[in-house]
């Protein structure tokens, strides 16, 4: 990634109102493979190549919430502070399988996410 802030996408989260519904119209009419989840509260799909999906619940339960790429950054809270320091807004990194993530967002309120692997955890 060289000195880069950000990596390439690594994967996007989609908000829907059934789970199971969405991980059974991912899996059966786009070919998706599903690697892992409960098909309650969020569920890994993914397609034969490119980024993985994770279809979590909605808090709304309304369609059409916008979907939030995650791109690869070698350290969160680098990045995070950066951002911050460059005046975009930021949230709270946290914990998830895997790695650490954290939002922030354009001046339009688009999300963005920022995702550190487990392996470059420091």
């Amino acid at each position: 990634m060289g000195d880069a802030l950000f990596g390439p996408v690594d994967h996007l989260i989609v908000f829907v109102a059934d789970v199971a519904a969405a991980a059974k119209e991912y899996t059966g009419k786009f070919g998706f493979r599903k690697v892992h989840g409960d098909d309650a509260d969020f569920t890994v799909v993914a397609p034969p190549e490119g980024p993985w999906i994770g279809l979590h619940k909605s808090e709304t339960g309304k369609p059409g919430e916008p979907a939030i790429p995650y791109f690869r950054v070698k350290d969160v809270r680098r990045a995070m502070e950066e951002l911050a320091r460059r005046g975009i807004k930021v949230g709270n990194f946290h914990e998830v399988p895997g790695g650490l993530i954290a939002t922030a967002w354009d001046s339009a309120g688009n999300p963005l996410g920022l995702y550190q692997s487990m392996s470059q955890r420091g």
